[in-house]
């Protein structure tokens, strides 16, 4: 099978983010499957064409996720005109495949949910109540009637356009079919397929870092940001102490922002459990 994965993220492009990790992943798994593939994506300096792990990669430059979703379709119809795709895949996040879908119609797309922007701003919370009301005197000042940023429109968010247009649809979980499925329909249609991870050999031969003797250690791996749940074990962490002091947590990942404006997750985290250092790492 001829299959197009179209993605802003990836290893060899965007990096950084869960995206880009799952096309390495089912990119590399597919092809070593025997199946026909080739990855579209962005980068912000490079253009052209690479193989990689088994698959082609054809590289977009491009400054932001908007330019790569319509700088993509005129990548993507050379290469279907020299050997046409069976199947096209996209994330839901960003709609990176929305213009060549629309241009290519009969071709089935497949659209693989990861975290959609509006529940992405949910999570990671909603504007305080000064920030509404800034907003509100703006349009009572300029005399206009406008409706509030922070009130979701699926029928404005081509996000929510994309999902639509998809002739299959997975999740990687039960949860986010239910939430997905709530908000824009069709969660007769989700079929939940977990994320794929084969770890490369030179991601086991990573030291290991040494666990402190005669203590229990959780690790939080991930950015640390309101959505994956950061500020839920935060505040389990002094209960938790309270039971067993051989608890160490251990928190992996890049630190964004956090509730309190000017600091940082790690930082809000080290002051909020100012008094559980010996517990954190």
């Amino acid at each position: 099978m001829r299959i197009a994965y179209v993605s802003y993220e990836h290893p060899l492009g965007i990096t950084g983010g869960g995206i880009g990790t799952y096309l390495g992943q089912i990119a590399s798994l597919m092809a070593a499957l025997g199946h026909d593939v080739e990855v579209f994506t962005g980068h912000p300096n490079l253009s052209g064409s690479i193989p990689y792990q088994g698959y082609l990669v054809h590289q977009v430059q491009v400054l932001n996720v908007k330019e790569f979703r319509e700088k993509v379709v005129d990548v993507f119809a050379t290469r279907h005109a020299t050997n046409t795709f069976d199947i096209i895949e996209s994330g839901e996040y960003g709609a990176d495949a929305y213009h060549v879908k629309k241009r290519f119609r009969n071709i089935p797309l497949t659209v693989k949910l990861h975290t959609p922007s509006f529940l992405v701003s949910r999570l990671n919370g909603y504007p305080d109540v000064f920030q509404k009301a800034v907003f509100l005197l703006k349009c009572l000042r300029r005399g206009i009637v406008q409706k509030p940023y922070w009130v979701y429109d699926k029928k404005a968010d081509i996000e929510y356009e994309l999902f639509q247009l998809a002739d299959s649809l997975s999740s990687p979980s039960n949860s986010l079919k239910k939430i997905v499925g709530k908000e824009w329909g069709r969660e007769r249609d989700i079929e939940v397929v977990p994320l794929p991870f084969e770890p490369t050999p030179a991601f086991l031969r990573m030291p290991s870092v040494k666990k402190p003797q005669g203590k229990t250690v959780i690790c939080f791996v991930g950015k640390l940001e309101v959505r994956k749940g950061v500020l839920s074990l935060m505040k389990a962490i002094p209960e938790v102490v309270k039971q067993s002091k051989n608890v160490v947590f251990r928190f992996i990942g890049e630190p964004l922002p956090s509730p309190q404006k000017g600091q940082n997750m790690q930082e809000y985290i080290s002051s909020e459990l100012a008094g559980f250092t010996d517990s954190l790492q």
